[in-house]
């Protein structure tokens, strides 16, 4: 997906969210890419959307039900987490 998110504090962030993880909460700053949302929608006419991140699953979670909290660019959405230590698929209904 075309955003960037960092864990510093960024002035020029489109939006800012808070997630949870290590027994933390951390403020997360993000920028979208331009024209993010026209790529999506052409895209999930073509094809099942499958979103990969380096990052934790909770990250990744609060991040697209932000950006697609109904899931208009697919009727699901598939997400890959990697991490160093272990690697998970996880089907993502619309959130509530």
């Amino acid at each position: 997906m075309q955003v960037h998110s960092t864990l510093d504090g960024n002035d020029a962030a489109d939006f800012k969210f808070t997630v949870k993880f290590n027994s933390r909460e951390h403020s997360v700053a993000v920028r979208q890419r331009p024209f993010l949302f026209e790529f999506l929608e052409r895209v999930a006419q073509l094809f099942e959307v499958v979103v990969f991140t380096a990052s934790q699953k909770v990250y990744a979670e609060q991040l697209l039900n932000i950006l697609d909290p109904k899931r208009p660019y697919s009727s699901s959405m598939l997400l890959l987490c990697s991490t160093e230590t272990s690697f998970s698929m996880v089907h993502l209904a619309p959130a509530t």
